[in-house]
Formats: C-alpha cells, structure tokens, sequence
C-alpha cells in the first residue's frame, strides 16, 4: 500500500486491515496453541469491525465468508474490538450514534 500510494496511484485501507487481522491472528493461534484457521478468521474480522466501528456488519460478513459454525466467536470479537477501539473509524464521515 505504502509503495503504490507513494508511486500516485491510489489504494485502499480495507485490504491491508484484512492481512494484518488474519495474520496477528494465526500468529496469536501459534502461541496459544488453537486452530491457526479459526484465529486468521478471527483476526480477519475482528480488525475491521475495530476499524471501522461496525460489528454487527463485521459479524454477518465473518459468517458470509466462513460459514455459520463459529457465529459465537465472530460476534464476541467483533464486539470486543469494537468496545476496545472506541469511537475512532477509518471512515471520517459515519455517524455515531448514542446508546
């Protein structure tokens, strides 16, 4: 991303979110000796739902993408990510709703 974006081409954020998730977490499945699949899935989604402040849309595309079986932990990460990132988004223009 750093080489095309510095070379006048235009890039993306939402792709690079996707590689560290899944790799932050298969190295964490490492350490902790889990599935290195299920923590790639994880990481994946949790870190998108943490950037972009969205986990409920985070959690139905975790189970688009890697089926129904682990909805569980796709929705506990997505919320823990949210919860912890706080109210920043890489999307300047959302709103932020009260509850």
């Amino acid at each position: 991303t750093v080489v095309t974006l510095s070379s006048g081409f235009k890039g993306g954020e939402v792709t690079p979110l996707f590689f560290i998730g899944a790799t932050l977490g298969n190295t964490l499945s490492s350490f902790l000796g889990v599935p290195p699949d299920l923590f790639a899935a994880l990481g994946f989604v949790a870190i998108f739902a943490a950037a972009t402040n969205c986990p409920l849309a985070s959690t139905v595309m975790a189970v688009e993408l890697f089926g129904g079986e682990f909805l569980l932990y796709f929705s506990v990460a997505c919320l823990l990510a949210c919860f912890v990132s706080g109210r920043s988004s890489i999307y300047s223009a959302q709103r932020h709703c009260e509850i």
